[in-house]
């Protein structure tokens, strides 16, 4: 045995290469005990031959092995040291002997060593190798965590042929213990503490005692509702017996747990499996256990075959009736009355015994006893509210299931939701009525405002909601809302569905759309519509198909298996006027009663369901026509009601008026108007461009109106609805642009227009002015430090310390704050109205792809980072240093692009900016023009650094008026203009007073400049001074003193003499190089950090 001792002082016990077998107990000699008692039963029920492979080895040792792991991860990971215990097997092999080399912790891994000086070498080799994959958790988890030795002990096997069974079967494979390969020992769980109990049962308890207590017919069947508690009730039995209080003929007798499809698995020729039954009925004779075998139905469909109706309810019956074998099944009614169809006198056989629901103030008790059990078990704190809660969404919302089972498993479910991957909370942790609602919410997709009594809801919220995603159709939204309306209540009838309608109109208009809209609303999702095509159910199979056959026991109807995975939907059942007549008598079930029983005797629950049942009966053109459209309001209203009153004759005169009757409302769609058509074409176009290849591009989009108007006269027909649009977009958009995309290759740098020319959809690709690429925008070869050439320790430190930026950086608010941006725009762009506005919603794709641009650039940086690092570590493992310069220049060149996403994700936190800025200088004082001329080549400088467009105007140039004559004025600012993505945003914080203080001893003296900057719309460059001069003063601009920012706030303070510095006062930041920001224009920290204090210019 390989013995661990753990930090808190307990054991674990393992024998190597002997199955699973572990025990874990508080002290070093009751785990070998535990151990060695679970090995005593393995090596007897696996049979003598297998022995020799388990027996005693003599040269046996355990060995400590130290070694680094490196664990695998998406985040920067360094070698773990840890210690691992080798279990070495010495063994003659040849003429020298061979170690087998094996990890008791570890399981699988196996190194055989033919040289003993090797075994430290060879495991630790293998080991890195074994455990490659390895996340950290597994690799601490591995380490050697306290004391671990080897213990031997002797295991004693018993004769087999001892205890030989009564009766046995000539074809059987040796004598296995049946109850311990195929059963559960519920008796040994309960004494864990893993069994439930069950509350408030006192009397059942007692009647299920008494009756196996009995002597003959001992066997009981619970017969009740799911939920209703049958399962808990047994573990309450299985404790009672445990602990002694229960009849004396049931003292000291166990319960054990056996399926029938476990004792009939792997037995594939004639007689097995009854041999398997034979030893298993001989066992529990013999040591008196009582089975558990849940479903009698399991029992009835074991051993049957196409062949043969033989099965293990007739092998078992004999042993039942005459009390030598107690068996415990458990089922609901529809399953007792199957089972009692299928095999009467074993059904017979049993007692039954009927477990009724629970009256709520029991179940209000049992689920505050439940809470009381999951917060000594969870640390957790459970609200009286929350009980209260539990009970009464229950109770509303599943009636299909019984109490307590569904509110106590409720409870259960709200607490592991709120200790994800925990068993215990670390911290107490309460949980109210709001959790519970919150939970109840993600279980069925109904939302909160639904559930709870205390939200309020707005009705015109939830008809705009409708409107705006179903055009033209006033009947059907009013409808919905005052379905929703009844809903909230708590007003629909408990015995029906929460709603049964009848959609009939022309094709196209929006009657699936509805439903799948309806779904979406009150259950979360769309995927929450259940559509069957009732033009597949005509034949005469279609019944079958969808609630099952009862001569295929396995086959599951596809209605009621879809609507038992998830009651609460919506059930669409389209063209419901082609389904067979036979699908009709069911569906009466469905709509009177809200249940279906399958072909198998069970019950799909239909109350929280919706029936939707669409049709174009009386929708034809001539009968259409013969209703006529309207040309006025009150003509309108007119024909209206004659439609509505056209389609309830027609359905009247379909359905017979038993099905008829039960439909809660018919409504009628309308055809659709030219102005809604107009809209949905617009959407249809908006969908279009949110496809993958439009998106994948970047492209940005502009659509004229007459492209609308063209696919209108083209698409539109008042009987067809929006089908023939949807067909005419294919043809003349979607085809186009595909040829488009292909052949020109349109990427982020162009406008897709879609224009009209001659009656025809023009497509166009408009090449744009976009940003440069960091890459094109910063210095091919940044001047990189000469001395790291050839210091790789140093290069492989800034390596590291580039990470630690770029991590810091994604954790950062403002990357946090616009990866929420991104996500709130993009689920604008799946709203209905989204490109009912094409000028907004232009412009919230332009966002999304300017900030996905951003931040795919730092992934883009992070993914090179991890690229250096191994670069680095593979020219200090192969010592090849003529990588060294090469990886110096590109790590300089890594640090500044990260310098410059920074300053783009600051600015781009700053909203969406502008590409030009003039910065105007003008000097304060008789004295600061050199002054004010020294600032405009600093920021000429940074531009020039950044690759950006920009030009200069010298103050002292003239001004070239329109008639020719030159005039001797004198600008009375200096003026810059740049051009580059988001440079308003970087420079605007810029705007205020630089002072320099000139401290020399012959000259002391403080000279002022003012610094205004203006964002231009302009498209282009001022071409000279007297443009610029009309840019200043009569083109509209944007300044950032007008956005709020003091033109006489001190920005920064420029420090010559002695003490050389650069200072801003409103962020502290102090830079000492002078002569690299007023020469180099190296500013960037300064406006880094401005952007990042949150100022605004």
């Amino acid at each position: 045995m390989f013995i661990q001792e753990h930090r808190d002082g307990r054991f674990t016990a393992r024998a190597p290469g002997i199955g699973h077998s572990v025990a874990y107990a508080e002290t070093r000699a009751a785990a070998i005990a535990i151990l060695q008692d679970e090995l005593k039963e393995y090596l007897a029920n696996a049979g003598r031959r297998f022995l020799d492979q388990w027996v005693f080895h003599e040269h046996q040792t355990l060995r400590l092995l130290e070694l680094e792991l490196m664990p695998r991860g998406k985040l920067h990971q360094v070698p773990i040291a840890i210690t691992i215990s080798l279990l070495v097997t010495t063994e003659p092999h040849g003429d020298a002997p061979r170690s087998i080399v094996t990890a008791p912790r570890i399981e699988g891994f196996h190194l055989v060593v033919t040289a003993a000086d090797q075994i430290d070498a060879q495991a630790r080799e293998a080991l890195i190798l074994f455990t490659r994959k390895w996340s950290s958790e597994q690799i601490i988890e591995a380490d050697l965590a306290g004391p671990e030795t080897l213990e031997t002990v002797t295991i004693t096997i018993p004769d087999p042929t001892a205890d030989a069974p009564e009766t046995s079967l000539s074809n059987t494979v040796g004598q296995e213990n049946v109850l311990a390969v195929c059963g559960v020992n519920l008796t040994d769980q309960a004494a864990r503490g893993t069994g439930g109990r069950a509350d408030r049962r006192d009397a059942l308890v007692e009647q299920v005692l008494a009756t196996l207590a009995g002597g003959s017919l001992s066997s009981i069947v619970l017969v009740g509702k799911p939920d209703v508690g049958k399962t808990a009730l047994l573990y309450e039995v299985v404790e009672r017996i445990r602990l002694g209080n229960a009849p004396a003929a049931l003292r000291g007798r166990e319960i054990w747990f056996v399926t029938a499809n476990n004792l009939i698995a792997g037995m594939k020729y004639t007689g097995e499996w009854q041999g398997r039954t034979q030893k298993l009925i001989s066992q529990v004779r013999k040591g008196r256990q009582i089975l558990y075998m849940a479903d009698p139905s399991e029992i009835l469909d074991a051993g049957r075959w196409s062949g043969s109706d033989n099965n293990m309810g007739r092998f078992l019956r004999p042993y039942l009736e005459s009390g030598e074998v107690t068996l415990i099944c458990e089922c609901g009614p529809e399953g007792f009355a199957a089972g009692t169809k299928i095999e009467p006198s074993f059904m017979n056989a049993f007692r039954r015994i009927d477990v009724p629901e629970m009256e709520e103030g029991d179940t209000l008790a049992v689920v505050h006893a439940s809470a009381r059990r999951l917060e000594a078990s969870r640390n957790v704190s459970i609200d009286p509210g929350a009980t209260t809660a539990v009970l009464d969404l229950t109770r509303r919302f599943m009636p299909y299931r019984a109490f307590p089972g569904k509110a106590v498993r409720f409870l259960t479910e709200m607490v592991r939701e709120a200790l994800p991957g925990q068993e215990r909370s670390a911290t107490l942790q309460t949980l109210g009525r709001t959790a519970a609602l919150q939970s109840f919410t993600r279980l069925t997709g109904l939302p909160s405002f639904i559930l709870s009594d205390e939200l309020a809801m707005r009705v015109p919220t939830v008809r705009a909601y409708f409107e705006e995603r179903l055009l033209g159709q006033t009947d059907a939204t009013d409808a919905m809302v005052d379905l929703i309306t009844v809903i909230k209540a708590g007003l629909t009838d408990t015995n029906k569905p929460l709603g049964s309608f009848f959609f009939v109109g022309p094709t196209g208009v929006g009657k699936t759309e509805l439903a799948k809209v309806l779904a979406e609303f009150l259950f979360g999702s769309r995927d929450r519509m259940l559509r069957f095509d009732m033009s597949e159910y005509a034949d005469e199979d279609a019944l079958p198909r969808l609630i099952g056959t009862a001569w295929k026991t396995d086959s599951e109807g596809e209605l009621t298996r879809r609507v038992r995975e998830q009651p609460f939907c919506v059930v669409l059942f389209d063209e419901i006027e082609k389904g067979h007549r036979r699908v009709f008598d069911a569906l009466l079930q469905v709509l009177g009663e809200g249940r279906l029983t399958d072909a198998s005797g069970r019950t799909a629950d239909f109350r929280n369901a919706i029936i939707i049942m669409t049709s174009n009966l009386g929708a034809s053109r001539r009968e259409m026509q013969n209703i006529g459209f309207a040309q006025s309001a009150t003509a309108e209203d007119e024909s209206d009601a004659r439609m509505r009153a056209h389609f309830v004759k027609e359905a009247e005169s379909f359905f017979r008026p038993e099905f008829f009757n039960r439909i809660d409302r018919i409504i009628a769609f309308r055809p659709l108007s030219l102005e809604s058509m107009a809209l949905i074409t617009r959407r249809e176009l908006g969908k279009l461009l949110m496809r993958e290849g439009i998106v994948r591009r970047n492209l940005l989009v502009e659509i004229d109106d007459a492209v609308i108007e063209q696919l209108l006269r083209a698409g539109f027909h008042p009987l067809y609805g929006a089908r023939p649009l949807q067909r005419e977009i294919e043809r003349m958009v979607i085809l186009p642009l595909a040829r488009l995309l292909v052949e020109q290759g349109a990427d982020q740098h162009h406008l897709l227009h879609f224009g009209v020319r001659e009656d025809t959809i023009h497509l166009s690709l408009v090449p744009l002015e976009t940003p440069e690429d960091v890459a094109d925008s910063l210095p091919a070869q940044p001047p990189a430090d000469r001395r790291l050439e050839t210091d790789l320790s140093s290069v492989l430190r800034m390596v590291r310390e580039l990470r630690e930026h770029c991590d810091a950086e994604e954790f950062t608010p403002v990357v946090q704050q616009l990866r929420r941006e991104v996500s709130t725009l993009l689920r604008q762009t799946h709203e209905p109205t989204f490109w009912d506005t094409p000028a907004t919603a232009r412009e919230v794709l332009s966002r999304v792809y300017d900030l996905e641009r951003v931040l795919k650039r730092l992934d883009n940086i992070r993914e090179r980072i991890e690229y250096l690092e191994e670069k680095g570590r593979q020219i200090r493992a192969y010592r090849d240093r003529r990588g060294v310069p090469e990886l110096a220049r590109d790590v300089e060149l890594l640090r500044a692009e990260l310098q410059y996403l920074q300053m783009e994700l600051a600015g781009a936190g700053a909203g969406q900016g502008h590409d030009q800025v003039l910065v105007r200088i003008t000097p304060v004082g008789h004295n600061g023009a050199a002054w004010a001329t020294q600032l405009l080549h600093m920021y000429g400088a940074w531009a020039q650094h950044k690759g950006y467009e920009h030009t200069l105007w010298n103050p002292l140039e003239e001004i070239e008026h329109k008639d020719g004559k030159r005039a001797n004025q004198l600008l009375p600012t200096a003026v810059l203009w740049i051009k580059g993505h988001n440079v308003f945003e970087f420079l605007r914080g810029e705007a205020g007073l630089h002072k320099l203080n000139n401290l020399t001893a012959d000259d002391r003296q403080r000279i002022l400049a003012r610094i205004n900057t203006l964002a231009v719309t302009a498209p282009h460059a001022p071409a000279n001074g007297e443009e610029l001069h009309r840019m200043l003063s009569a083109l509209p601009i944007s300044s950032s003193t007008e956005q709020g920012n003091d033109q006489d706030a001190l920005v920064r303070v420029y420090n010559q003499g002695r003490h050389r510095f650069v200072r801003d006062p409103r962020t502290n930041l102090r830079l000492t190089d002078l002569s690299a920001i007023l020469d180099g224009g190296q500013i960037d920290p300064f406006l880094l950090a401005t952007l990042r204090a949150g100022e605004q210019p």
